[in-house]
């Protein structure tokens, strides 16, 4: 092989050595066929060809052949030092091959290790889980205990429960018998009451009249100009009305005859006269708050009694009225909306706010008797206050001394209440006073007494009842007319 030969050809000789492509190097001649100097690593050779694979210039090189058979050593140094490169394969081989055997060994001792450290993981969260199971366990347990011991003490219940059905069993039949006793009872009761109740309202309307004709005597006062226009009609009996009428003004007071009607004879309207004092039929009691708004309080004192003061009458008859409501209430067993007070007219004077609302106060409590009595609403007014009683009283009209419920339509008694309720709101919003609802119903515990102990109380306190009653009234009565005639 030609050392000076410009091409040099290259193959590889194992598949493991990376596999060169040929390469061919011209080497320019200067023209007398030596080959051109290179310089390597700062020296200059001559006649060196450069290696295609370490790229350095050597002089000599190998043949295809021993290329190919792997017959050559290392380039930068002797053979015998280096080794052939055949012999480097096969070493290399050898490595390789032993390298092989080592890993496959390898794997399989970290798989059989991964194996039991998998095993040892999966034993700690099995034991873990076996934990977990057994405070599960035990807290099932615990709720176990009290549920059995829950359902032992809802045994004993059901047990105590079962013997006291076994008695009330017994006791619902007792009050079975009893309830069928009561009942035949009760009906007899009813029929009782159904023959009493007759002569019961005969007694009361026997009451209410003899009230009314010995202690407050109502009557309707007429005006002279209307009884003359009676007495031009009726010629035949003129003299016998003319005394009658005359007779009616006069009133036997400290052993003389005074004229107590001159002030309602003098007027053209119609009025109502309870006792002794009248009010107006219109009621119009403005008289008695010009009385009171007048600053010349002596005046009511310095007239005499054949003119009373208007403001006095109103006052003394509005007292007289509400003690007549009160007895009235008695009599009918009927509870009213407001509790009367005596003293409310007959004490100081009232303001006009104070004076309108106990006399709103007054009506409500006789429409409520009117009402519970079944007289017509159509027939009563929210301000006539003594028109109201004379229709309360007048048995053709109402049904005096009635116990059942009323029997009236009630929208008519919404009209008058929504009267009555319009007035009172009108007094309170100009009332300043705290004790507005001084005199009003107070509320009383309900308490439970033996059947025996409140018969005899009852009965007790229906005799003091009526013996402070008429006590209450005689003294009233009698106060009254102190004041009036003074």
């Amino acid at each position: 092989m030609d050392n000076r030969s410009a091409i040099v050809q290259s193959t590889v000789l194992d598949p493991t050595v990376t596999t060169a492509t040929s390469s061919i190097v011209t080497v320019p001649n200067n023209g007398c066929g030596v080959p051109e100097c290179r310089k390597t690593n700062h020296n200059w050779c001559c006649g060196t060809e450069q290696c295609p694979m370490c790229l350095k210039f050597r002089k000599s090189f190998h043949c295809t052949t021993c290329v190919e058979n792997g017959d050559f050593g290392h380039s930068s140094g002797s053979v015998d030092k280096q080794g052939r490169f055949s012999k480097k394969q096969m070493k290399y081989q050898t490595v390789v091959y032993s390298a092989n055997l080592f890993k496959n060994d390898c794997t399989k001792m970290f798989s059989k290790r991964q194996s039991t450290t998998l095993k040892k993981t999966e034993v700690t969260i099995l034991h873990d889980k076996i934990k977990l199971l057994k405070l599960a366990i035990a807290d099932k347990n615990i709720i176990l205990a009290d549920k059995k011991n829950h359902l032992k003490k809802l045994k004993f219940e059901i047990d105590n429960q079962k013997s006291r059905v076994d008695r009330y069993e017994k006791r619902v039949v007792r009050l079975e018998e009893f309830t069928k006793s009561q009942s035949s009872v009760l009906n007899e009761k009813t029929n009782e009451l159904l023959t009493i109740r007759p002569s019961l309202k005969k007694l009361i309307q026997t009451r209410i009249k003899q009230l009314i004709c010995h202690i407050f005597t109502l009557d309707e006062v007429v005006p002279d100009n209307l009884l003359n226009e009676k007495l031009d009609v009726n010629t035949s009996s003129s003299n016998l009305t003319y005394a009658l009428a005359e007779a009616s003004k006069l009133t036997y007071v400290c052993g003389q005859w005074v004229d107590t009607c001159d002030a309602w004879s003098r007027q053209t309207e119609l009025g109502y006269r309870i006792v002794a004092p009248t009010l107006p039929a219109n009621g119009d009691y403005s008289s008695y708050n010009e009385w009171v708004s007048d600053k010349n309080r002596d005046y009511a004192f310095q007239q005499n009694f054949s003119e009373p003061n208007p403001a006095c009458t109103i006052s003394a008859a509005l007292t007289y009225t509400s003690q007549l409501v009160k007895q009235l209430s008695f009599f009918l067993d009927i509870f009213l909306p407001r509790r009367p007070n005596f003293s409310e007219f007959c004490g100081n004077e009232l303001n006009e706010t104070k004076f309108s609302k106990y006399v709103t106060l007054l009506n409500a409590n006789i429409l409520y008797l009117c009402i519970k009595q079944n007289v017509d609403p159509k027939l009563l007014h929210a301000d006539h206050t003594l028109k109201n009683l004379l229709q309360l009283l007048d048995t053709s009209v109402s049904d005096l001394g009635r116990i059942e419920p009323p029997d009236i339509d009630s929208k008519l008694c919404n009209v008058l209440e929504d009267k009555i309720s319009f007035k009172l709101f009108s007094c309170n919003v100009d009332s300043d006073s705290d004790d507005d609802n001084y005199f009003e119903w107070e509320s009383v515990p309900n308490v439970q007494l033996d059947s025996t102990h409140t018969q005899i109380s009852v009965q007790s306190t229906s005799s003091v009842v009526r013996a402070g009653l008429v006590a209450s009234t005689a003294a009233s009565i009698a106060s009254m007319w102190r004041g009036w005639t003074k």
